[in-house]
């Protein structure tokens, strides 16, 4: 009875009142990540975050658009994505494609086009691939949050805690994350 007091003294009724009556949300699942045995921190960082974007999170949406808000992971400088032609094939970069493809495959980095892609309004799905020419270094999986647009902080949240797992600081095929130094 003292632990029931306690929480009402602290609003906890009126928390689960804003509960019971807020609308629902979807929360962006992660539903697959890997990093290639060649994946190390240093090839990422000395790539950069070039991003080519296949399709987008809402019809509308530009590539421009889709990277404006998204920005590193805070490991690699949480500098922002730019956006580069999709027909680029070399150096490092961070392959971005929408409502395609189900599973993020080593194509994204030699044929992303052929993994489909397109624009559309609903629940985000989204495969990223980091490449270093045309072999992939990391790639994940999101998908189940539905975004207003490229503005919508759900889009931005969900795309960021894709990059983290995607791009850890250590590789995990290294013991003790040795980064194979």
């Amino acid at each position: 009875m003292k632990f029931a007091s306690k929480l009402a003294g602290t609003g906890f009724a009126a928390l689960m009142l804003m509960a019971a009556t807020a609308p629902a949300f979807a929360l962006a699942t992660i539903t697959g990540v890997d990093q290639s045995p060649l994946y190390t921190p240093q090839s990422v960082s000395a790539g950069g975050f070039r991003a080519q974007v296949f399709g987008g999170p809402t019809a509308s949406a530009t590539a421009e658009e889709t990277v404006a808000p998204l920005t590193a992971p805070g490991n690699f400088g949480g500098g922002p994505l730019k956006p580069i032609d999709a027909a680029e094939r070399s150096g490092g970069r961070l392959v971005l494609i929408f409502n395609g493809a189900p599973t993020p495959t080593e194509a994204a980095c030699s044929d992303p086009a052929s993994l489909g892609g397109k624009s559309a309004n609903g629940p985000l799905h989204v495969i990223a691939v980091y490449c270093l020419g045309d072999r992939w270094l990391a790639r994940g999986a999101l998908s189940g949050v539905d975004v207003t647009g490229t503005q919508d902080p759900a889009y931005a949240r969900a795309m960021t805690n894709l990059f983290a797992a995607m791009l850890p600081m250590h590789s995990i095929d290294m013991p003790n994350g040795s980064n194979g130094q």
